[in-house]
């Protein structure tokens, strides 16, 4: 039996998407416990990791090694990288 390997495109643009992924599911768990957990009196550093973990996120986001990698992505697979196409686009053209 043969093994089918997705194209070398598509495994890059996934670790980056994953890695997107877990930055914002820290910054879920951040917001969480300021919502729930935080003491009072750190409102400010927790706004300074907020913003910075949001801006991480967010060049990450719209950085040209995404762009390429989906244009790669799309080139190889075609149909398969629609939705990282609409997320990179929404992410470009909306403010942080």
């Amino acid at each position: 039996m043969v093994e089918v390997k997705p194209p070398t495109s598509y495994y890059t643009l996934t670790t980056l998407l994953r890695e997107i992924d877990t930055l914002s599911d820290a910054l879920f768990c951040l917001k969480w416990d300021e919502w729930v957990m935080m003491p009072s009196g750190s409102a400010g550093h927790r706004a300074e990791q907020t913003a910075t973990l949001a801006a991480v996120i967010h060049e990450k986001s719209t950085s040209d090694a995404i762009a390429t990698a989906i244009a790669e992505a799309e080139r190889d697979l075609g149909g398969n990288v629609r939705y990282a196409r609409r997320m990179y686009e929404q992410e470009v053209h909306v403010p942080c």
